[in-house]
């Protein structure tokens, strides 16, 4: 059966599809509309006859039901409306013709209708199709006088034609169907001629492509034209094409190249140095090619046809022929050699042989006999030679003109841990530690290649992998022809002079208990930083970092905890660093961070990360310890142009972090510079004051309860030349920094005990003079003497001086600071604790101290006008009562804080209520107004 073209058959197909679609959807939307129309019609008419019935009902006048019925008229549908009285006689009509007829008279109404319409209270509608009307009709009782409502009922009938209705719906509907036909016939037309464009034309150039190639054997490319699918068959059949006629090029070449190759075999064989010879398996000469007869015991043409017995010494012969019989057994024979006398002297050749297969069952030999002799004497020379190599006790390594390694020594496997055959055929990468650049080795090989010879220190990898350093000597050796041959490269192992320079370097470097670089070194990384900082404007950050309270955990739990802290503080630190950063510890808690090309944003991200990472508690030897960092921050150029005023800036920024927290971060300042700067002046001038006598004590006095003078506590202040009276907050601070507290200190206490030695000579009693003692001071080891001595020099007894001491001071060390308070105590030396609350304490060794007064801090006795305060004061006299210490209340300012210290049981006072602190002459004045003699002698009496 013969099929239609597929274009025909597609174009029916799809104008079917489109045709069917159009019929279906146009009868679908027709009969809904028509069912509409129905519907239409029964609800109006529904309306319509209930209107009409209530009117008929309530008798309305003819000209409410003649306008009703006018308004009815102009519905095209409408075609009949009767209303009818309950005789069943016509009242009303459009027709008036029909006015007085029954209703019986009428078409289409029986007396089913009728009675059904009677009793229907919602009214009727009976839809009849095929006449495409629709009939509504409802009954209605109509009013009579003097009656409520009469039994008999009225009929209301409205008749509903749709047939110009339904007609003029169809036509609308087919108008509504007309456009998208159109624009569908439209589209497959298009479809169609895509399809021819770019499926059906391209396919069938294709088809006449193939026809054409069967027919003549041409091949012509198709041009890729038409869709994806097509594109791509097309592109295939070109490539199938493509491939065709390279096939059969390839074919053509092959030939040629086997003609080609034909001429090639021929004159290779005639250019081949040596002797080339074919030969029967049991040894006959059947073919000679040679491009000399030096070599051979006759001419090619004496040599054709005879054996080798008969042209050789028997054990020559003897050998050629167990390489042709191991040729022709294995397929190939080689490294057997004769020895033959050519002119009278002795010529060495080495055999190769070959199996050679020919048409048939012909087997035959190709025998190759090569002029070693020259390679002989060069081997026994090597003989001599590989003794030597073998007995070096350096490494040698040789190599190839490609550095490919062909031999090494005992002495190369014993210091690297390669044998030969892990080695041999690799190149010397292999040994490479990855510490030298690829422009170091250029540079190396660069002067081997110009001068033939490099040496120096390398260092290399071992097997283990571990790296070490040796002392090599590269040699480039040269052949006949002025090329290089092969690199000769002697070397001996130097790791032992390494580690001694190491050990050197490493203590002139190297801190010896972190392993991190000592200021030495940083001074060298520095110098370096900077230089290519101001090289490569780019910026540099020095961050100085202390461990704040570290002598706490140091005295207290001894140097090897405080040891392994710094270890792991270091070890911390490095994990947060990049290898261009340099970590260094100047000494004790002190350590130092160089950073190259990072700037103010980088350094603070550093500087947080750092905090946090030190903030986290170290487990050492059993203990869980926390200490934070206070750093300063310095950049380069801004703060400082080389290490020591970085050092210098990053220091002053690091105090200025302490002195607002510590655990915190603080980038140098001009104003720090300036406060440096005022900081090291004040600080040589504090050095001079002792000197020039501009230290001066004055005298603040305290009192029992009652107003009695008990005391005096000595006071130290400057009075500057130009400055001034300089506050004690601005300068002791700095004494204790720089150690000038301790001759200061000295100084006070050499002072007011020749004060109180002056006092009593004049017969001024004053019972005790109190002096603060710094824990610089107090540390020094001849304290207690020097007390003593001072003592004993102004022939006072130990108990009119009370040394006063800081909470934290003898809590740092206690077991140290109880056995010198014990000593002091011995002497008869008053001992206080100054500032008592403000620190930390531990009842173990408070209860132990011999101690004979806790003086409350003046920031308690300033919140006794709270509630808080007032619990804080009260249980440190409490405490201080029950371990029989006195108490007394420092900065008593007004009556109402001295009243509430009495109800609290407080034993001594102190304070500008009673006094200020005063000169020498000042409070002499001050004792003289304020004596009094009583029945136990001279005192002083406060009003209070």
């Amino acid at each position: 059966m013969r099929v239609g073209s597929f274009k025909l058959l597609s174009s029916l197909a799809v104008i079917g599809v489109v045709l069917l679609t159009l019929g279906g959807a146009f009868f679908i939307a027709v009969d809904s509309r028509t069912q509409s129309e129905y519907i239409d019609a029964q609800r109006d008419g529904l309306q319509d006859v209930f209107r009409l019935s209530q009117l008929a009902q309530s008798e309305s006048s003819h000209s409410e039901i003649d306008s009703e019925l006018a308004m009815l008229a102009t519905d095209p549908r409408v075609r009949q409306v009767l209303l009818a009285d309950p005789q069943h006689v016509i009242r009303y009509a459009l027709d008036r013709q029909l006015l007085g007829q029954g209703l019986d008279s009428q078409d289409g109404i029986t007396p089913e209708l009728l009675q059904a319409l009677h009793d229907s209270r919602l009214g009727t509608a009976l839809v009849d199709k095929s006449q495409q009307s629709v009939l509504v009709g409802i009954g209605y009782t109509p009013l009579e006088k003097d009656t409520v409502r009469s039994s008999q009922r009225g009929l209301v009938l409205i008749r509903f034609q749709l047939h110009d209705t339904l007609r003029q719906m169809s036509w609308q509907v087919a108008q509504v169907f007309v456009w998208p036909a159109a624009m569908l016939l439209l589209l497959v037309l298009l479809l169609g001629w895509l399809a021819q464009r770019y499926v059906l034309g391209p396919l069938g150039r294709l088809r006449l492509a193939v026809l054409d190639y069967a027919a003549n054997g041409s091949l012509q490319p198709l041009p890729q034209q038409g869709v994806s699918e097509v594109r791509g068959l097309l592109k295939a059949f070109n490539a199938m094409q493509q491939h065709l006629q390279d096939t059969l090029d390839m074919l053509k070449t092959q030939r040629l190249a086997a003609a080609q190759l034909a001429q090639e075999r021929e004159a290779l064989l005639q250019a081949i140095p040596d002797h080339l010879f074919e030969m029967s398996p049991e040894g006959r000469f059947l073919q000679v090619w040679s491009s000399s007869q030096r070599g051979l015991a006759e001419s090619r043409e004496q040599l054709l046809g005879k054996l080798v017995h008969q042209v050789m010494p028997l054990d020559a012969a003897d050998t050629v022929c167990q390489a042709i019989g191991e040729a022709l057994a294995e397929g190939v024979s080689r490294g057997r050699r004769i020895c033959l006398f050519v002119d009278c002297q002795p010529r060495w050749f080495e055999l190769s042989a070959a199996r050679k297969e020919a048409a048939g069952s012909e087997v035959s030999c190709i025998l190759l006999a090569h002029d070693s002799t020259l390679r002989k004497h060069a081997e026994d020379e090597l003989q001599l030679w590989a003794q030597v190599f073998a007995a070096a006790h350096n490494g040698i390594l040789v190599t190839d003109s490609f550095r490919n390694i062909v031999q090494v020594n005992a002495a190369f496997t014993r210091i690297t841990g390669y044998a030969a055959e892990d080695i041999v055929g690799k190149t010397p990468s292999i040994l490479s530690s990855g510490r030298h650049d690829q422009a170091f080795y250029h540079r190396m090989w660069q002067e081997i290649t110009t001068r033939g010879h490099w040496q120096g220190e390398i260092w290399n990898r071992r097997k283990s992998g571990e790296i070490f350093p040796e002392w090599q000597s590269i040699s480039a050796v040269r052949g006949e022809d002025g090329e290089i041959s092969h690199y000769i490269s002697v070397f001996s192992d130097i790791s032992s002079q390494k580690e001694a320079e190491q050990y050197i370097r490493r203590l002139a470097y190297f801190d010896s208990l972190t392993g991190l670089p000592n200021r030495a070194l940083l001074q060298d990384h520095a110098s370096q930083a900077l230089s290519l900082s101001r090289h490569d404007d780019t910026p540099l950050a020095l961050m100085f970092i202390d461990l704040d309270r570290f002598k706490n955990i140091n005295d207290t739990l001894g140097h090897s905890i405080g040891d392994q802290l710094l270890v792991e503080v270091g070890r911390r630190l490095l994990a947060l660093l990049q290898e261009k950063d340099t970590l260094t510890r100047l000494g004790g808690d002190e350590f130092i961070i160089l950073l190259p090309e990072t700037d103010e944003s980088a350094a603070g991200h550093l500087a947080e990360r750092v905090v946090r990472e030190l903030s986290t508690p170290y487990h050492l030897s059993g203990y869980e310890l926390i200490t934070t960092p206070s750093i300063g921050i310095a950049m380069a150029p801004v703060d400082g142009s080389n290490l020591e005023e970085l050092l210098r800036a990053a220091d002053a920024a690091m105090y200025r972090a302490k002195a607002e927290g510590r655990s915190t971060f603080r980038f140098f300042t001009a104003q720090m510079q300036q406060r440096s700067a005022a900081r090291l002046k004040l600080e040589a001038e504090l050095r001079r004051a002792l000197e020039k006598r501009e230290l001066q004590l004055y005298y603040q006095p305290q009192s029992d309860m009652h107003g009695h003078l008990i005391g005096i506590e000595a006071l130290l202040r400057w009075q500057h030349p130009e400055l001034g009276m300089v506050a004690p907050v601005e300068f002791i601070p700095l004494a204790e920094e720089s150690g000038l507290i301790v001759p200061i200190g000295m100084w006070v206490l050499e002072e007011a005990i020749a004060q109180m030695r002056n006092w009593r000579e004049r017969g001024i009693h004053v019972p005790i003079v109190g002096v603060n003692l710094s824990a610089l001071q107090f540390r020094q080891p001849m304290l207690v003497e020097q007390v003593a001595r001072l003592l004993h020099e102004a022939a006072l007894p130990a108990e009119c001086l009370e040394l006063e001491l800081t909470e934290s001071l003898v809590l740092d060390d206690p077991d140290d600071a109880l056995g010198l308070m014990e000593r002091l105590h011995q002497q008869g030396v008053r001992l206080a604790i100054d500032d008592f609350g403000t620190g930390y304490s531990s009842l173990n060794y408070l209860r132990r101290f011999p101690v004979d007064r806790l003086k409350i801090d003046r920031s308690f006795v300033q919140d006794l006008a709270q509630g808080r305060g007032i619990a804080i004061v009260r249980a440190i006299i409490s405490l201080a009562h029950s371990l029989g210490f006195v108490t007394i209340a420092e900065g008593v300012e007004t009556p109402e804080q001295l009243e509430q210290l009495r109800r609290l049981r407080c034993d001594q006072v102190q304070g500008f209520l009673f006094a200020r602190p005063m000169s020498v002459r000042n409070l002499e004045d001050w004792l003289l107004r304020h004596r009094s003699v009583g029945p136990d002698g001279e005192s002083w009496t406060f009003d209070i």
